[in-house]
């Protein structure tokens, strides 16, 4: 996670959250205008489907906590490789033109658990799978969560994620 200094000075304190170690960490900005909740998550494809839903289950208590304060005083972003698809986005296979999608559990429990966010749809493929040098698969399975509006990441410019 990166953030820049010239962004970073609008706040007082920056505090480290960790929710998991080596898998998610928050960092929460206390600023005079108001504050911002950054979580970046990293679910490990090699985790069994009930760990995955464990852990990914284990943010909804934050991004509730979070939003229990007035849309202009908290702001939370969640993101991050997630490491599965939207229950209703795809996968490419591009030697076939074929797609394939992720309707699992762990598509519904991500729907779930950021239910009460707006995801920012990226507009081009997060991930591509390669097989000899040769790009086969193309999908989107890194992903950005925020209470913000939709008009508002346009004037923060200066943020970066991973």
């Amino acid at each position: 996670m990166s953030i820049s200094r010239s962004w970073a000075s609008h706040f007082t304190t920056i505090t480290p959250r960790p929710l998991n170690d080596g898998r998610i960490l928050t960092i929460l900005l206390t600023g005079i205008n108001g504050n911002v909740t950054i979580g970046n998550v990293h679910i490990d494809p090699n985790l069994s489907t009930h760990a995955t839903n464990t852990l990914i289950q284990s943010i909804k208590p934050h991004i509730i906590e979070n939003l229990t304060f007035p849309d202009d005083v908290l702001t939370s972003i969640w993101a991050g490789d997630f490491n599965t698809l939207a229950t209703d986005d795809f996968r490419l296979h591009i030697p076939t033109s074929t797609t394939t999608s992720d309707r699992d559990s762990t598509s519904k429990t991500i729907d779930d658990t950021f239910a009460n966010l707006i995801e920012l749809d990226p507009n081009t493929y997060t991930r591509r799978h390669t097989v000899n040098n040769t790009i086969t698969t193309v999908s989107r399975i890194d992903r950005i969560f925020t209470s913000w509006r939709t008009t508002e990441p346009v004037s923060y410019t200066h943020l970066t994620l991973p």
